[in-house]
């Protein structure tokens, strides 16, 4: 038993993400939604991405909500990032250097909370303290714009970042 790996009927589908993506890499914003019921080939669908984003020296960040893990906040979106981190370790010490300097730049004086999201991230920023506490309303607010400040350093025209979120259903 052999399962393929072309997906059929779906050409119309890979045209758009293609579209869309090629939009993105030339410095635009996009955003798709892909439903469906389980097992109909989303996820294949957006795998399909990966080489694109690869060879236009991108980032794939690839995440995944699950639904044991719903009691832990952002797991989808940590979980995407780990990788991200983790493949920026074999790169040379220049550039190692020069993205820390960016994330510190971006996110000083709160980039403890995203280390605190992504432990593997202070392999490369070093400890960062946890910034003081606020009332939830402000804490959210404080880590919508970190985080996004966070992403915007791993964006530039010509590379473009792709996050893939999976199983939306189950995000906290």
């Amino acid at each position: 038993f052999h399962l393929p790996t072309t997906l059929f009927g779906r050409e119309n589908d890979k045209r758009e993400i293609q579209a869309a993506f090629a939009r993105a890499a030339e410095g635009g914003r996009e955003i798709l939604f892909i439903s469906g019921h389980s097992g109909t080939g989303k996820t294949a669908l957006i795998s399909e991405l990966d080489l694109s984003v690869s060879q236009s020296r991108g980032t794939f960040a690839r995440g995944k909500f699950e639904l044991l893990k719903r009691n832990i906040p952002y797991s989808g979106l940590s979980g995407a990032f780990v990788p991200v981190v983790t493949s920026l370790l074999g790169e040379s010490a220049r550039l190692l250097e020069e993205t820390k300097e960016r994330i510190i730049a971006a996110t000083a004086p709160s980039t403890g909370i995203l280390t605190a999201l992504i432990p593997e991230l202070e392999l490369i920023t070093g400890p960062q303290n946890q910034p003081p506490a606020l009332p939830p309303v402000e804490a959210e607010n404080r880590f919508n714009e970190v985080f996004t400040a966070f992403l915007r350093t791993f964006t530039r025209r010509g590379r473009p970042l792709v996050l893939f979120l999976d199983d939306l259903q189950w995000a906290d």
